[in-house]
C-alpha cells in the first residue's frame, strides 16, 4: 500500500498549513506539504503517514472532507490575549489532551472512591484583597507568612508547594516535552504554566523549560487560579502592563503576597536547571499511587497506565524497581 496515491483535499492541505509553525517541523515534510497544495505532486500513502508522524497532525486529518474546526477552550483564558500565536501549537493541543485525560482518570478514580469535592477550589472571589487570598491559600497549605526562609534554594521550595498542594488534593504535572517525546519542546514563549478546573481534582501543569524562579512564580499564580475555581494559560513572559486579564492580575498580586522576597531573582543561590525528566519530578505523586493501586486491583490495564504515563513497558520497570513513589 505504500506506494498508492492518494486523495488530500486542497480545504485540508491549506488547513494543515496553517495549524503547523514551519520552523519546528522537517523542511521535507513542508516541502512535500506545498508539492500537494500546489498540485505538482500526488500524494502516496506512505508519504502521508510519514508526513503525519513528522508534523503531528493526526493521520486520519489528512481524509477528512472538509478541515476539522478544532475547539481550544483554554486559549479564552490566556494571561495577555492578542499575543501572536493566535493559534495553539500541537505541542500544547496534546499536552493539555494527556492532563485532561489524567484528571478525568484521577476524577472517576475519587468518585467511585467516595471522595466528595475539594471545599478550597473556587472558595474566593477576585474582589476580595489579596491579602485575603493569600491568608485562605496558606492556612489550607499550612504554610506560615515566611514560609520561604527555611528552604535552601529556588527549586526546594518549589518542591514545598507542589507537595502541598499535592496533599491538598490538587495534581501537579511538570514537563518540558510533549507526549515525552525528546524533539516536541514546550515552548515557553507559548505558555509557562496552565490550569484545568476540576472540584474534584484541579489540575495544575507547569513548563518545565522555564527558569526555576519563573516556575515557582508560574506555580504560585496557578495556585491562585484554584481558589478563585478558574482555568487559566499563563503566558505573560515579559511582564506586561496592558491586555493581561483582571483575574490574573489579582493572580500575580496574591502570588507576590505570598512569595514575598523569595519571588525576586537572586534570593536563592543560582541554580542549574533541572532536566531529569524522571517520572516521579514529572508527574503528581498522588496520581502516580493512585494508578499502581488501580492496576494492582485489576481496574486499570497496564496498557492505560503506559498511554498515561508516556513510558514503554522497559521504561516504566527500570523506574519501578529502583523508585519509590513518596
Amino acid at each position: 500500500m505504500s506506494g498508492i496515491e492518494v486523495s488530500v483535499k486542497l480545504e485540508v492541505l491549506n488547513w494543515i498549513l496553517q495549524r503547523i509553525r514551519t520552523e519546528d517541523v522537517p523542511s521535507s515534510a513542508v516541502e512535500l506539504l506545498t508539492d500537494w497544495q500546489s498540485g505538482e505532486k500526488t500524494p502516496a500513502f506512505d508519504e502521508v503517514e510519514e508526513v503525519s508522524r513528522e508534523i503531528h497532525i493526526p493521520f486520519g486529518y489528512f481524509f477528512l472532507d472538509q478541515p476539522l474546526m478544532e475547539h481550544f477552550p483554554l486559549m479564552e483564558y490566556r494571561t495577555v490575549k492578542g499575543t501572536a500565536d493566535s493559534e495553539p501549537s500541537r505541542e500544547l493541543i496534546d499536552t493539555v489532551d494527556q492532563m485532561m485525560e489524567i484528571q478525568d482518570w484521577e476524577t472517576e478514580c475519587l468518585q467511585e472512591n467516595g471522595c466528595g469535592e475539594l471545599s478550597f477550589v473556587g472558595s474566593v472571589d477576585s474582589k476580595v484583597s489579596s491579602e485575603s487570598i493569600a491568608e485562605s491559600i496558606r492556612k489550607h497549605l499550612h504554610l506560615s507568612p515566611d514560609w520561604f526562609v527555611s528552604c535552601r534554594t529556588t527549586k526546594e521550595a518549589f518542591q514545598l508547594l507542589r507537595s502541598r498542594l499535592e496533599d491538598c488534593g490538587v495534581l501537579v504535572m511538570t514537563s518540558g516535552i510533549a507526549r515525552n517525546d525528546p524533539g516536541r519542546v514546550l515552548n515557553i514563549k507559548e505558555f509557562r504554566a496552565f490550569t484545568i478546573m476540576n472540584r474534584y481534582a484541579p489540575l495544575i501543569f507547569i513548563n518545565s523549560v522555564d527558569t526555576e524562579t519563573g516556575k515557582l512564580f508560574s506555580l504560585m499564580h496557578e495556585t491562585v487560579h484554584v481558589w478563585l475555581g478558574v482555568n487559566s494559560l499563563y503566558n505573560d513572559r515579559n511582564g506586561h502592563a496592558v491586555g493581561v486579564s483582571e483575574i490574573d492580575v489579582k493572580c500575580n498580586e496574591v502570588a507576590a503576597e505570598l512569595l514575598g522576597p523569595a519571588g525576586k531573582p537572586g534570593y536563592w543561590r543560582s541554580e542549574g536547571e533541572d532536566s531529569s525528566g524522571v517520572l516521579t519530578d514529572q508527574m503528581d505523586h498522588r496520581f502516580l499511587r493512585a494508578l499502581l493501586a488501580s492496576v494492582e486491583e485489576g481496574k486499570t490495564s497496564y496498557t492505560d497506565l503506559l498511554w498515561m504515563t508516556n513510558t514503554d513497558r522497559g521504561t516504566f520497570r527500570k523506574w519501578l524497581s529502583g523508585q519509590e513513589v513518596v
